[in-house]
């Protein structure tokens, strides 16, 4: 049986192939929910989606924590919360593509995520990723990048070291976060890419998101 990372790896690797076709980054969620099922025939009540913030950290606790609240009068939530045999794993997903509000706003909120990662389940039991689809606008736009946070976060080594972020670079954030807050630590998961049948519709990105 696969390893959870494994399953990350795999998934994102039949979805650079365009054996998946997405619809939405609710699609993204869903599909691999039903990848994991399929690999570890658990069962469903695992799985929590959209479980609030306000469920996992104290909301109130201190200003870094406007990140959990609420937005538009919507509860802010985790995109997976899984129960994996004796291991919580927490997940957040992004999938950008063309027609999205700014290829800066949509920068700032992966920022947001892995930040939200790196405060959450702050034991070290818990296993922490952010997956991450987008289409070859955004591709370019981070690959082409003179920002070092942009840079480190998306053209890291596979898995080689942990690269801390300074999510303080960006100007959106910047009130929002302490100076004692303000670095992301990550790791990039290698995704085994075939590269006759890759195509050019998505570009997949993984990270494991640790702890300050």
């Amino acid at each position: 049986m696969k390893t959870v990372q494994e399953c990350i790896q795999d998934f994102l690797s039949k979805i650079a192939e365009g054996v998946y076709v997405l619809e939405s980054e609710a699609d993204l969620v869903l599909k691999f929910v039903v990848f994991l099922r399929e690999n570890f025939k658990d069962d469903i009540n695992r799985y929590v989606l959209e479980k609030p913030f306000c469920e996992l950290i104290d909301c109130k606790c201190s200003n870094e924590c406007q990140i959990f609240n609420k937005k538009s009068g919507r509860k802010r939530a985790l995109d997976l919360y899984y129960n994996h045999d004796k291991q919580t794993c927490i997940f957040e997903f992004k999938y950008h593509r063309k027609g999205s509000v700014s290829t800066s706003t949509d920068a700032s909120e992966i920022l947001l995520d892995l930040k939200r990662l790196s405060l959450l389940n702050k034991d070290e039991e818990t296993k922490k990723y952010f997956i991450y689809v987008t289409d070859e606008i955004m591709n370019d736009y981070f690959i082409n990048r003179t920002r070092k946070d942009y840079f480190d976060f998306y053209n890291n080594g596979d898995g080689k070291f942990i690269t801390e972020v300074n999510c303080c670079e960006d100007k959106a954030l910047k009130r929002v976060f302490k100076d004692n807050s303000k670095k992301i630590r990550l790791k990039r998961i290698k995704i085994n890419l075939n590269s006759n049948n890759t195509n050019d519709i998505y570009y997949v990105r993984a990270y494991e998101v640790f702890s300050n």
